[in-house]
């Protein structure tokens, strides 16, 4: 009797025997061998393209169920597919029974639907045409694993914030602020100590223009004297105490010119060149002129003249305790009312100088 027929006597003796899944004839068995080891060729020829050093392939292994139904002293006749060059380490290896334990596992429940992927074509590039980057590129979970494995090295890198870190940053954070603050204000007391003033308006001499204890911002930076301009002076060569502090009045005339005061308060200013301008005095107190300071006034260079515009009620260049005024005690011009804020006004020249 040949060998083939002793198997094949094995295997109609056993047949019926095992569950219809393992109930495999040889040629069944052997195309079912020859499709692992094809895939098994097709996995070590995309190892190769590792860098890192892999294991060698195990051999193939049949379920134990079909191979107990064969002579434990025989070997499987296994069809050996051509090499690959690719993936030199694939080879077929002839099996023996006793190198098998695990009978549970089973390589392909159907073996019709093992030959049919067998027979697909295959689209796998060639191992030496391909990256290990280009590889894995269209593997999504793989590339999904490993961002969230980069995420969490990441996070175990990074310390949690303590209390004393926290506080630090507050702190930080504090002084940080006042640095600013400081800085700021720093900034806004050289810029008024070089530029603008604040003045408070004392007294009642410039109604119904301003109004006692109203703050004003004044500058005198590159100011020329004009007519009609509202300007803060301070004479200390004053005798009077009150008049030496810090007066709010309106300029008339200026350095070269002459006023003529009518007894119904009417102001005349003479030029330099001959001419003359009655001035429209809308920002006068509407009230009868009493003040009884009629007549003639000469400017001198250098010097201005000022008057309130509550004219019976100021004390100014008309007055021998004034008199005209050094341009070198202008304080400054005022620019703005800043207080109240209800209040708040931009002063304009109402002779448009």
């Amino acid at each position: 009797m040949s060998h083939s027929q002793g198997n094949d006597n094995i295997y109609e003796e056993l047949k019926g025997y095992f569950p219809p899944e393992y109930d495999l004839t040889p040629d069944e068995l052997e195309k079912e061998i020859e499709l692992e080891n094809k895939k098994r060729e097709i996995a070590l020829g995309m190892m190769k393209v590792s860098t890192e050093k892999e294991a060698p392939a195990s051999p193939v292994r049949t379920p134990r169920s079909a191979i107990s139904s064969m002579h434990t002293d025989r070997s499987i006749p296994i069809h050996k597919p051509p090499q690959s060059p690719a993936a030199p380490e694939a080879q077929t290896v002839l099996t023996r029974a006793e190198d098998y334990e695990d009978e549970d596992q089973p390589l392909y429940e159907d073996p019709a639907e093992a030959l049919a992927e067998s027979e697909a074509p295959l689209n796998i590039p060639e191992a030496e045409d391909v990256t290990e980057n280009e590889l894995f590129a269209g593997f999504d979970p793989l590339n999904d694993l490993f961002d969230e494995m980069e995420s969490e090295s990441e996070a175990q890198d990074e310390p949690a914030p303590d209390e004393n870190t926290k506080l630090r940053g507050s702190l930080n954070w504090f002084f940080d602020f006042l640095e600013v603050f400081a800085i700021c204000i720093t900034c806004i007391i050289v810029v008024f100590a070089l530029f603008f003033r604040l003045t408070k308006v004392s007294g009642e001499s410039m109604e119904n223009t301003l109004f006692e204890n109203e703050y004003l911002l004044v500058s005198d930076f590159f100011y020329e004297p004009k007519i009609g301009d509202i300007v803060v002076i301070q004479n200390t060569a004053i005798e009077h105490p009150q008049l030496k502090e810090p007066l709010v009045k309106r300029i008339i005339a200026v350095g070269g010119q002459s006023v003529d005061i009518s007894s119904s308060g009417m102001v005349t200013v003479n030029y330099a060149d001959g001419t003359s301008e009655v001035l429209e005095q809308k920002y006068v107190k509407p009230e009868l002129y009493t003040a009884g300071f009629d007549g003639h006034y000469e400017v001198p260079e250098g010097h201005v003249f000022v008057m309130g515009d509550n004219r019976n009620h100021s004390t100014d260049s008309r007055s021998n305790l004034v008199g005209v005024v050094d341009e070198r005690c202008i304080f400054g011009k005022a620019l703005i009312r800043l207080l109240p804020f209800s209040a708040y006004t931009v002063f304009e020249n109402p002779y448009g100088n």
